[in-house]
């Protein structure tokens, strides 16, 4: 019997892994459905498997460099092993540059990889060690059996390991398209939020614009009203070129007031148009993919959203600013532009 220090210790090592507790490792219950290792127990339960056919084998007739392998198999079981016991997403998000800037799923999918392949290369680097004890122990009748068992087991696991790989696929595709739904409805809020803001500014002017339209009214009243109690005392005491002088100052001072609130009355009209213009394209754009959806998969309906909220958000609208403003064709120039996008490159 070998009794140098490397043997002991790896016959020791051999033994830890042989008891550990598949289940445990999974640690469904600390980390959840999500970053647990459900998944792959059925795997650590493989590779308990392996480590306890060792343990069961007489190693003293392998050579030193095979004893050096299976030192060096045990050690990178450890580490894989250790890893799944010590994962921590919050670890991963605080520390990012210990785990290559990598997010947290990232990181715990590339531990399942990890385990997968460790298993992969124990079983195709192990199972001829554990041949050659098990010729030495049984006899031929036995050892066929074995085989076949063995061999049936392997299958087993080789299925269960392909449909966990379908199932875990088909959850990362799953989550890749609620990532990129995700992203589209952040797209169309962060755009809705620039017309939401123009509303704001256009409603913040429209009320200083409201304010100077009332104090020029008042004024302009208060000036007609002036100037009617002045000129009851006042003309009675004139000659009539004066009164003709007086009257032409008043003119022009009431017309100056009047077209002042005229102007700013109309400045205000104009803010407050826009402002419901551009709040009315922000409801648009916030209500578009909820209308999008409840179209369901006919293309045709969605295209007509499609269409009503892009005719909504670029058509040209009255700005108040000109006094006889003429509609423009929004719908046929948006409708040019829509198809002249989805049209492919070469075709009119």
């Amino acid at each position: 019997m070998k009794t140098h220090p490397e043997y002991i210790a790896l016959r020791e090592r051999l033994y830890e892994l042989a008891a550990i507790n598949p289940s445990a490792l999974g640690r469904v219950e600390e980390l959840g459905q999500t970053y647990g290792f459900k998944k792959v127990v059925p795997v650590f339960e493989a590779i308990k498997k392996l480590f306890g056919q060792l343990v069961r084998c007489n190693l003293d007739d392998l050579p030193d460099t095979t004893i050096s392998q299976l030192i060096s198999y045990t050690n990178s079981t450890g580490k894989v092993l250790a890893d799944v016991q010590k994962f921590n997403p919050k670890m991963v998000e605080l520390n990012p540059g210990e785990f290559g800037n990598k997010l947290p799923a990232q990181v715990h999918e590339q531990l399942i990889q990890e385990v997968e392949n460790l298993y992969q290369t124990l079983f195709g680097q192990l199972t001829h060690i554990i041949s050659y004890c098990l010729v030495e122990a049984v006899d031929q009748v036995r050892l066929r059996e074995e085989v076949e068992n063995a061999i049936k087991d392997i299958s087993e696991q080789k299925e269960r390991l392909d449909e966990q790989h379908r199932v875990r696929m088909s959850g990362v595709e799953e989550a890749l398209e609620k990532v990129q739904q995700t992203a589209q409805k952040v797209g169309v809020a962060a755009h809705a939020e620039h017309f939401k803001e123009e509303a704001r500014l256009h409603e913040k002017a429209a009320q200083k614009w409201l304010i100077a339209t009332v104090i020029l009214a008042v004024l302009t009243l208060g000036i007609g009203i002036a100037s009617f109690i002045f000129g009851i005392w006042f003309f009675q005491s004139i000659s009539p070129s004066q009164s003709i002088q007086v009257a032409l100052a008043k003119i022009a001072i009431f017309s100056f007031f009047f077209s002042s609130l005229i102007w700013t009355g109309r400045i205000y009209r104009s803010q407050k148009h826009n402002a419901v213009v551009n709040k009315h394209r922000q409801n648009a754009l916030s209500t578009f993919e909820t209308f999008a959806v409840a179209a369901g998969d006919d293309p045709q309906v969605k295209n007509a959203v499609l269409l009503q909220a892009t005719q909504c958000i670029f058509s040209p609208q009255h700005t108040g600013y000109i006094a006889q403003e003429s509609d423009t064709a929004g719908y046929p120039q948006v409708l040019e532009i829509v198809r002249g996008i989805a049209s492919p490159p070469g075709k009119n």
